[in-house]
């Protein structure tokens, strides 16, 4: 059952990160439209910068996961390496847990505002108003996504399970 549930955690979690990078495909055609415009046609738009920022912050919290489910992020290697088996085995699980709480608590505040900007109808601030829940809501998902990888991968380790760091298809 765990095993399914992982499966269709990793599922998601590829479907997410196409849809990410299809998002950041999108915000750089919209930059390269806005400059043509503007320097072609002397005719830029009101609403490109804005919603290339806000799409930025999607293709962040879209791709997290995947840098958690696959060991992408940034790791230092070199204490760990000098613990003997059992000590870097403990230092890695409290450092997964870690993690898992920092993502999990920052999920859990970030889909408080989330419903809290859903409820009072808050939008940015720009020439292009646009609500601000739904950009909260990737962030709520990136940290919380995050958050169970890091939980999944705190359970390997204390299983006595090496992490191994998955190379992703480009890599392979």
């Amino acid at each position: 059952m765990l095993k399914l549930v992982a499966r269709a955690h990793d599922a998601f979690t590829r479907i997410s990160t196409i849809a990410g990078g299809s998002v950041l495909f999108v915000a750089t055609a919209m930059y390269v439209y806005e400059v043509a415009v503007r320097y072609f046609f002397n005719a830029p738009t009101v609403w490109t910068s804005d919603w290339t920022s806000y799409f930025l912050a999607v293709v962040i919290f879209t791709m997290i996961p995947e840098l958690a489910r696959s060991h992408g992020h940034i790791s230092i290697e070199l204490v760990p390496e000098m613990l003997p088996p059992v000590g870097k085995r403990v230092l890695e699980t409290i450092t997964m847990l870690t993690a898992a709480g920092a993502c999990l608590f920052s999920a859990w505040v970030a889909y408080g505002q989330t419903l809290s900007l859903f409820k009072s109808g808050v939008v940015t601030i720009a020439s292009a108003p646009t609500p601000k829940w739904w950009i909260m809501a990737f962030i709520a998902y990136g940290f919380a996504n995050a958050g169970l990888y890091f939980l999944r991968h705190a359970a390997t380790v204390a299983q006595g399970k090496p992490l191994v760091r998955i190379p992703s298809e480009a890599e392979s």
